[in-house]
């Protein structure tokens, strides 16, 4: 048991996933968690992407044609890009236009920066889609990720599939919760 089965349970407890709902839990690790019509865990995906984004700014190439830091907004205009982009090209292609947009001044490093993560994005967006992740009979709950979760939210949108963000408060109170289920179930 983990941190995000932890949270989906503690979810389920306050209401707010239903059965046959989809938890995408974002952070270094980008991970989808099935819960079946039964309000079981039927499912799960991992993706290394929260920390692939993170290589790609601060260890490759690419860390001088974009900020280090996390991104305290994203420029839609340009995710999208960077989502075509990879759609187009491929992901690596994608992110070395990251370079070839820098070399050219062609954006800020900020805009640049929502280019790179909306090549990632669509990565993942696409294969989760294509394996059919995200259950249309129920919710999308997004926890987690900042700013890249109303990305993921906007993305989930343009293929018609309605997600709901939690804030930080409700992660922290459905952690809690889950983690005080699994104590009791274990008897102590």
């Amino acid at each position: 048991m983990r941190g995000e089965e932890t949270l989906l349970i503690g979810l389920h407890a306050l209401g707010l996933l239903a059965p046959r709902s989809t938890l995408l839990n974002l952070g270094s690790h980008w991970k989808v968690i099935e819960f079946d019509q039964y309000a079981r865990i039927a499912s799960s995906v991992t993706s290394m992407t929260g920390e692939l984004i993170h290589t790609a700014q601060t260890q490759t190439i690419l860390a001088g044609s974009v900020p280090q830091a996390r991104p305290g907004v994203i420029d839609q205009t340009w995710l999208e890009a960077g989502m075509r982009e990879q759609r187009r090209s491929g992901l690596a292609r994608a992110l070395f236009c990251v370079r070839l947009l820098e070399q050219g001044s062609d954006g800020s490093a900020e805009q640049r920066l929502s280019f790179l993560i909306g090549a990632f994005l669509a990565s993942d967006v696409d294969a989760m889609l294509s394996r059919r992740l995200f259950n249309p009979d129920g919710a999308i709950v997004i926890a987690g990720g900042g700013v890249i979760a109303e990305a993921w939210r906007a993305a989930l949108a343009q293929s018609s599939i309605r997600a709901i963000m939690l804030n930080d408060s409700e992660i922290e109170n459905a952690t809690l919760t889950g983690l005080r289920r699994v104590f009791s179930a274990l008897g102590r």
